[in-house]
This record gives structure tokens, C-alpha cells and sequence, in this order.
């Protein structure tokens, strides 16, 4: 994001946020260097003792690093936890608006070209004619991919017509060695 070309085009909202102003969660950012300290302190920590205490204890398997992390979790939290400023619970619970599937898609920005198509994660859409479709040549359209569900990505401009996915012929090189009936001259 720090080369001015990149800012060229959206807003600067990283996916995470886009997902979290979706939902109407607001991020708390750590503001100070004192926050960040715990933090990258509290990271270090876990990346440091836990380990050491998974081989004190002779976990040598993920289920009995799972079985082992109940009674880590206690044992540390009763050694490095502090009370909140505020113990109040400020979360909310989900309401029929919050549509966690839409929110957790990934969206990107694609140009629709002079042909009607447009190009993302190595597919190229095209869009089917219509008057819409030619109003949006050379502007950019969003695409929105669902990688939760393995549904394919869907170009936002076509989601009310039609558009087809046209995979590329993958080029592909071998090796001469890797056929064994491959004459070599």
C-alpha cells in the first residue's frame, strides 16, 4: 500500500476491516506503546513457554498438546492475567442483519474491458452483453469470491446478469526424462 500506484483504486480498507465495518464491529487498536508491549510481550511469552512446557510435560502429539492446553491456559492465565479497565461485556449478539456469509467474502476490484471481460485469480469472466454490461466497459466493477463455501467468484456487475467463467488452457512443460516413450534425438 505504500506505492502510490496501489492507491490508485479503493479505499484503503484492508479485507479484515471491510469484513468488521460489514458486521458494524468497530476495531480497538492498541494506541499506545505500552499496549503494544503486552502484546508483542504476551506473543513472545506463549511462543517461548509454551513450548518449553509442551516438551516438559512430554507432549508429543497434537492430540495431547489439545488435552495439555486446558491446564496450560489456567496456570498462565493465573500467573500474567489483569483485570480490564472496564469489565463490562461489550459484545453483541447477532441479529438476522448480519449476514456472515457476504461479510466474509473476499472482494477485489477488476476493470471490465472492451470485450466484456475481466480477469481474477487467473479466470477470465466473460459478461454477457446487455445494456448494463456496456455502460460498465472501462470502469471498475467488484468481484466477490466465496471461499467459504468453494463457491466461484462472481463479478458484483453480473450478479443481476449473466457471466461465464472461462478457465485459461494451462500451459504445461515437461521434462523430456519424464515420458519414458518420448524419442530424444
Amino acid at each position: 500500500m505504500n506505492k502510490p500506484a496501489a492507491r490508485l483504486h479503493g479505499d484503503g480498507m484492508t479485507q479484515f476491516g471491510r469484513a468488521l465495518k460489514a458486521l458494524t464491529i468497530e476495531i480497538i487498536c492498541a494506541n499506545c506503546s505500552q499496549a503494544k508491549g503486552r502484546v508483542e510481550r504476551a506473543n513472545k511469552t506463549l511462543q517461548d513457554r509454551l513450548v518449553k512446557e509442551l516438551r516438559l510435560a512430554g507432549v508429543g502429539t497434537m492430540e495431547a498438546g489439545n488435552a495439555f492446553l486446558p491446564t496450560f491456559m489456567l496456570d498462565y492465565n493465573a500467573r500474567f492475567a489483569k483485570a480490564p479497565f472496564n469489565d463490562k461485556d461489550l459484545h453483541r449478539p447477532m441479529v438476522p442483519s448480519d449476514r456472515l456469509d457476504e461479510a466474509f467474502t473476499w472482494r477485489a476490484e477488476r476493470t471490465l474491458s472492451q470485450s466484456l471481460t475481466l480477469q481474477y485469480d487467473n479466470i477470465l469472466f466473460m459478461i454477457e452483453p446487455s445494456e448494463f454490461a456496456q455502460a460498465a466497459i472501462g470502469q471498475r466493477v467488484e468481484v466477490v469470491d466465496f471461499p467459504r463455501d468453494k463457491r466461484s467468484a462472481l463479478p458484483v456487475a453480473c450478479s443481476t446478469h449473466r457471466a461465464k467463467a472461462c478457465p485459461r488452457p494451462q500451459a504445461r512443460w515437461e521434462h523430456p526424462e519424464a515420458d519414458p516413450d518420448r524419442q530424444t534425438g
